[in-house]
């Protein structure tokens, strides 16, 4: 192909797509002609087939040349404050003048002499040479999203400034401690199968009151769990709307106004499958779904048509995104099909009341003020014992959901997030959902991806940021093709840590991201550079160094055991998992002896590294290594220590299997004990006192 695979790159390279990656074992892929070519349109290039690649490469050139203005600036609070201008030199002439509107209404003006400006980059295109110049914008600014206005000669450009802090806030305290479990797995005698807030509040209470400072779960977004149905927590229907299976049914307002209501919950048409449903050990959100909708129908109307109308019109008008949600979840059921399969107006966001029943509507407008607000009374409870809420932000959306529905501008079309191909899965890993489009993002000011981290944070505080290196790039799998031919493409990442340091600071939560893997070290010292906290896993960091066998978490850590993704401690430790794997045809059986072999030999190590160190003096059972490690990591630096809740009665069966569906219950075992066997249980109490004396002083 020769100039024009040279070409090719070149595009490429201009619309961010990195060329080439080494694997997990330092195999090297370069990029096909046939994915890059099935990619690059995606991205914006105007190319239908080789033939167009030497023009879409010019067209490129001229764009970015002539891109006076880029649509999103970063000034930094540590940093200068100034506005990069690209000009053609023959224009380094005259006056200009910038504006800059303040958040808050305000007008700032700055006035000056490109003459007077140094050149800071210089380039030529077809002859022309362009300058880059920085425009001073004199005081700082306050924290925020401001906009600018640059006028000079005949051009008028403007762009959204970000004024963001370099570092994300950070908590005054530093050794913090909290314990981790899933909202769906927690249970109690009043439960309809999934436990949710009433659950997650009584686990708060006893975490605060053996001196706990979190409580971690994993994502809370609304889900589909009827048709279509998809329970996973890392594939919402949106980022921008909580899940109501969570609600507490028992709290709402409205239950005591409508007697209908009551007698239902209460009488043996619900109470009896609810009995069935928490005898169940997986739950079945199906199931759930319904019988909790027959009452939360009921209530909604109740609201609807009582004291409450005017507190849903208020909040219907001041959450537009709301109104336009409730309105696609009332067609989708109305119609049961996927979105893509519409009409073409309701397809393309054209939706009317004709088109969804109005009490589905009502229902999910319902739903959404009452978690709005029970999860925020619920965050400012924990808040108030010093730490908050650990909430999980997923990488992707359900690609029929409803980001997907309205937003499909920010996503990449024909493409989908994924993995390279490494040990366990050889083709690569295809996600299923759209990566956001890296360009369409910018120029719509991040409106969306705003909008999705405020509305995480208005609950949590502590935010995990699923998948981090996707703050920088992400691999992109062409649509029909396999994870081998998927390659990166990167983002803007100031822009990005500028966003979440931002609202960081402005809800006072800190940020984790999901670091762990193969991460490129830019990601590592992007977090650093950005006070961002890195993930420990223990699990990971056991060696088999007999002076070492445990590595130290970092002071910027939230560090635990394990992870949702990771076998138990019990089942790790005894091995459970090499069953598990080669089951699942993810270990082969002349793999398996070796693994059991190494795993014998690493328990050999850490135990008799923890009996040197003095830490371990009694007999090393699979529990008493358990609060042996949970005690070390109290003693260490670690910003935040998080237990998993079912470790602490030794549980051995997995939350998630990660690349299984059909083969592993994933994201459905409820926990084999209920919240009031837990809050008994002085033995379980007793592992987060001495959790509570590790961290407050450092002795493990």
């Amino acid at each position: 192909m020769g100039d024009l695979r040279q070409d090719l790159e070149a595009l490429a390279m201009l619309h961010g797509v990195e060329l080439s990656y080494y694997d997990i074992r330092g195999r090297h892929y370069v990029a096909s002609d046939e994915a890059l070519l099935a990619l690059l349109p995606n991205l914006g290039a105007p190319l239908e087939g080789p033939g167009d690649i030497h023009e879409a490469l010019r067209a490129r050139q001229q764009e970015i040349a002539h891109r006076v203005l880029e649509p999103v600036v970063v000034v930094w609070d540590d940093a200068p404050h100034f506005v990069p201008l690209r000009i053609p030199a023959l224009r380094k002439t005259g006056r200009y003048r910038i504006e800059v509107l303040l958040e808050n209404g305000t007008v700032r003006g700055v006035e000056g002499r490109l003459d007077d400006l140094d050149v800071h980059d210089d380039w030529e295109v077809e002859g022309t040479h362009h300058l880059v110049v920085h425009l001073p914008l004199g005081r700082a600014l306050p924290l925020g999203y401001h906009h600018v206005r640059v006028a000079f000669g005949s051009t008028v450009q403007e762009a959204l400034l970000m004024s963001a802090p370099r570092h994300a806030w950070l908590p005054t305290k530093d050794r913090m401690w909290g314990v981790f479990a899933p909202a769906y797995a927690l249970n109690d005698d009043r439960s309809m199968g999934a436990g949710g807030l009433r659950e997650l509040s009584r686990l708060v209470r006893w975490v605060g009151e053996a001196g706990g400072d979190f409580v971690g779960t994993l994502p809370l977004m609304s889900a589909f769990l009827d048709e279509p149905f998809e329970p996973s927590p890392y594939a919402p229907v949106s980022r921008l709307f909580w899940n109501e299976l969570f609600v507490d049914i028992a709290r709402l307002p409205e239950l005591a106004r409508d007697e209908s209501a009551r007698r239902r919950l209460e009488g043996p048409e619900i109470s009896s499958v609810a009995q069935t449903l928490n005898r169940n050990p997986h739950v079945d959100y199906r199931a759930q779904a319904e019988l909790q909708r027959r009452v939360l129908s009921s209530l909604a109307e109740t609201a609807f048509s009582g004291s409450s109308r005017a507190e849903l019109e208020r909040f219907a008008a001041g959450h537009p995104r709301a109104r336009d949600y409730a309105m696609f979840r009332a067609t989708t059921e109305s119609r049961r099909e996927p979105w893509h399969s519409w009409p073409a107006p309701l397809r393309d966001g054209d939706l009317t009341e004709v088109d969804f029943e109005p009490q589905a509507y009502r229902y999910h407008l319902y739903v959404q003020l009452r978690m709005q607000q029970q999860l925020g009374a619920l965050s400012n409870e924990v808040r108030q014992l010093g730490g908050g809420l650990y909430l999980d932000m997923p990488l992707g959306v359900h690609p029929d959901g409803y980001d997907a529905w309205r937003e499909r501008g920010a996503f990449l079309a024909d493409t989908s997030a994924g993995a390279p191909p490494d040990d366990l899965f050889v083709g690569g890993q295809d996600w299923g959902f759209r990566p956001l489009h890296p360009e369409r993002i910018r120029f719509r000011r991040y409106e969306y991806v705003i909008a999705c981290i405020r509305h995480q944070l208005s609950c949590a505080g502590a935010l995990r940021i699923d998948h981090v290196m996707g703050l920088h790039r992400i691999f992109c799998i062409p649509k029909g093709m396999g994870g081998e031919n998927g390659v990166y493409v990167h983002y803007r990442p100031a822009e990005l840590y500028a966003i979440l340091n931002i609202e960081s600071h402005r809800h006072e939560s800190f940020l984790v991201g999901e670091d762990l893997g193969t991460v490129p070290n830019a990601v590592r010292n992007a977090m650093d550079e950005h006070h961002f906290h890195r993930m420990y896993v223990a699990q990971f960091s056991l060696r088999g160094d007999p002076n070492h066998a445990v590595v130290d978490p970092p002071k910027t850590a939230a560090a635990s055991i394990n992870t949702h993704d990771t076998p138990t401690f019990a089942a790790f430790w005894e091995g459970h998992d090499i069953d598990d794997r080669l089951s699942l045809n993810h270990l082969s059986e002349p793999e398996a002896p070796k693994e059991r072999e190494d795993r014998a030999a690493l328990r050999h190590t850490v135990i008799q590294y923890l009996q040197n160190k003095g830490l371990l003096t009694e007999p090393p059972t699979t529990d008493a290594v358990f609060r042996t490690l949970v005690r070390l990591l109290g003693a260490s630096e670690a910003r935040l220590v998080l237990v998993n809740l079912e470790d602490l009665w030794g549980e051995r069966r997995p939350q998630n299997v990660p690349g299984t569906t059909i083969e592993s219950p994933n994201w459905r075992r409820r926990a084999a004990r209920s919240i009031e066997q837990i809050l008994s249980d002085a033995g379980l109490t007793a592992v987060l006192h001495q959790l509570d004396r590790s961290r407050r002083n450092g002795d493990g």
